[in-house]
């Protein structure tokens, strides 16, 4: 193990580097062990202040929504539906068995997955994300993005890595996608 990664403390990221260690049944008993703990961890995850807010003024605007994220699709989907919010989404992409943890983000895969699922443009995409990396998936596969600055800090390392725009809630979003009103 690099010595760098032994302080680390984020498991995407040591999952990531399971491949250099050239021992597959190694890098595929870790994913496991993550993708439980992230399934755990959705059945006690908060739901994000506002985010209903977002989804009605997306369907108030006929957009089409999809997810993707890093953690396990099981995962997601368990706190999708433990929040009732499943139906809101097109589609949802993310980390699958099997799957060469290379290609989580910053690697563009899931996202270029998500918008081959919808049919979705590039020119019509626009990937809301709270961290650097989900700035560079977007970037990467030529899309707009969206910093969601949800913990002090975040506003300027999500401006540093490129986003088209930052926001600090998702009421703040909210508005800014709905449509305005009738005169």
């Amino acid at each position: 193990m690099p010595e760098h990664l032994l302080e680390q403390d984020d498991p995407l990221q040591l999952l990531g580097v399971t491949p250099l260690l050239g021992n597959v049944a190694l890098m595929q008993q870790a994913d496991e062990v993550l993708r439980q703990a992230e399934i755990d961890a959705a059945g006690t995850a908060e739901g994000t202040p506002h985010l209903l807010d977002v989804l009605q003024a997306a369907r108030e605007k006929g957009l089409s929504l999809g997810v993707v994220s890093n953690n396990s699709v099981e995962a997601v989907m368990a706190y999708l539906e433990r929040h009732g919010l499943a139906s809101n989404f097109v589609t949802v992409v993310g980390r699958y068995k099997g799957m060469d943890p290379r290609l989580l983000k910053p690697n563009s895969h899931l996202v270029v997955r998500a918008m081959m699922r919808m049919d979705a443009p590039h020119w019509s995409t626009t990937l809301v994300g709270d961290s650097a990396t989900d700035i560079a998936a977007a970037h990467s596969a030529s899309i707009r993005c969206v910093g969601y600055a949800n913990k002090p800090g975040k506003r300027g390392r999500l401006a540093a890595a490129g986003a088209d725009a930052v926001v600090e809630s998702m009421a703040e979003l909210a508005r800014t996608i709905a449509p305005m009103s009738a005169m």
